[in-house]
């Protein structure tokens, strides 16, 4: 009898403990559930180079950074990614990852070439101690980071120098390699020559880094047409070769054409042919990209754009581009303009300013913001329009506007930050770095 009862007192114990161990289990199974599967949309395209499929590109890491906003994966795919557009916002996210992160090098290695291609020498000295604290043994990563610094810093020749020996050891880094070798291509000989020399190499491989020599090959200024029309037909060749692979190619023909007297036209022309409108506007982006809108031009009709929105983001860089600027209002304040609020405001407000009317420039502004509260993705396209057209009071007031917006508060004060750094201000340069470090958990 006795044993019968110590029965039924255990077992209510063991039930609720159970429970209690479940309801403490389940938060942490349901969270692995979500960094499985995001990281299982991000894998395959962290590396490096990407191809030119930016749309499902943005949507897998967007709905991968929903799942695990935190996790140090994704955060590096959307770092890499974000880079190879050379999106402003480059710097700030991987300004997040060291801070979530300190102790992985790579972070700080990614932090350092952000900040390289973003020509931020402060903050690239900044990532070069974080490296050399979370890697004491990374002497040879640290040497690498030293020439691009000091190409940064304005010290070109001296830069150079330390190079060229690297191409003669056979440094493994491929991503390293590439980098400088496209820096020495532009400049003269013997650096020029043993850029050469290693791209000759390394364009005979059918690997990924074999295509990407072939595209730095591309730009090199004194490439012939027959060498430009035989690159252009390796790189249509290589078995990794995509749809921007197919524009480059058609780029260097291009150049071959105009070395032969003629325009090239007929070259853009044959491409678009019998192309889907997705397709042409990849490859008007491409050439906008390329500062080639008047090729770009040729891709999308001004009908196309108005039931389409990437066709329509085109559209709208090809009239800036030629300084259309009433033409660019009729589109934007048309009734069937697909663009977002935010954009069109945004463009707007830039149209007005061009066109000198103040009064309009501060209306289609205030609408603008308006459109984009609560949206940190949207103020911060804001920001950066803000920024590169000089409206340094607007730049400031949206990146405010970030910091207080939930979940967005690095952006505004790496903004802040970059803000200062551009025009000469210390005193936002200051704050930026101090909120930086706030928001951080660890030092910066």
């Amino acid at each position: 009898m006795g044993t019968s009862r110590k029965r039924w007192i255990f077992l209510p114990l063991a039930i609720l403990s159970l429970a209690g161990l479940t309801l403490w289990c389940a938060p942490l199974v349901y969270r692995s559930i979500k960094v499985n599967r995001a990281r299982s949309l991000v894998e395959g395209i962290s590396g490096y180079y990407l191809d030119g499929d930016w749309q499902g590109y943005e949507q897998r890491l967007l709905s991968a950074g929903r799942l695990a906003p935190d996790d140090e994966v994704v955060l590096q795919a959307q770092s890499r990614y974000m880079a190879v557009r050379q999106h402003p916002m480059t710097i700030g996210l991987w300004v997040r990852l060291v801070k979530l992160y300190p102790r992985n090098p790579a972070n700080w290695d990614g932090l350092f070439f952000a900040s390289v291609q973003m020509k931020d020498p402060k903050m690239a000295l900044l990532a070069m101690e974080g490296y050399r604290r979370s890697a004491p043994d990374g002497g040879a990563r640290l040497r690498e980071m030293e020439v691009f610094f000091l190409m940064l810093a304005g010290k070109k020749q001296e830069g150079l120098e330390k190079l060229l020996p690297l191409f003669s050891e056979g440094v493994s880094d491929e991503r390293f390699m590439l980098e400088a070798a496209g820096l020495m291509l532009e400049s003269q000989d013997p650096y020029r020559k043993a850029a050469l020399d290693w791209l000759g190499v390394a364009t005979a491989s059918d690997s990924s880094g074999g295509l990407a020599a072939r595209v730095i090959m591309a730009k090199d200024p004194d490439l012939d047409g027959e060498d430009a029309r035989r690159l252009a037909q390796s790189i249509r060749s290589h078995p990794d070769s995509k749809l921007e692979h197919e524009v480059l190619a058609c780029s260097l023909e291009v150049r071959a054409s105009v070395m032969d007297g003629s325009d090239g036209v007929s070259v853009w022309q044959g491409l678009s042919e019998g192309r889907s409108l997705e397709d042409r506007v990849k490859v008007a982006r491409w050439l906008q990209k390329n500062g080639d809108h008047l090729s770009a031009a040729l891709m999308v009709q001004p009908s196309e754009a108005m039931g389409h929105r990437d066709a329509a983001l085109v559209h709208v860089e090809v009239l800036q581009a030629g300084a259309a600027w009433e033409e660019m209002q009729a589109f934007l304040n048309h009734r069937n303009c697909p663009l977002p609020e935010v954009l069109r405001h945004g463009w707007l407000a830039k149209c007005s300013w061009v066109l000198e009317n103040k009064e309009g420039f501060g209306i289609e502004w205030r609408r603008a913001v308006q459109s984009a509260k609560g949206d940190p993705d949207a103020l911060g396209y804001l920001a950066n329009l803000a920024e590169q057209s000089g409206w340094t009071t607007e730049a400031e007031a949206v990146c405010r506007e970030l910091i207080l917006t939930k979940g967005s508060g690095m952006r505004g004060w790496m903004g802040l930050y970059r803000l200062g750094w551009k025009n000469g201000d210390s005193r936002l340069m200051d704050e930026g770095m101090a909120g930086l470090s706030r928001s951080g958990k660890t030092r910066f």
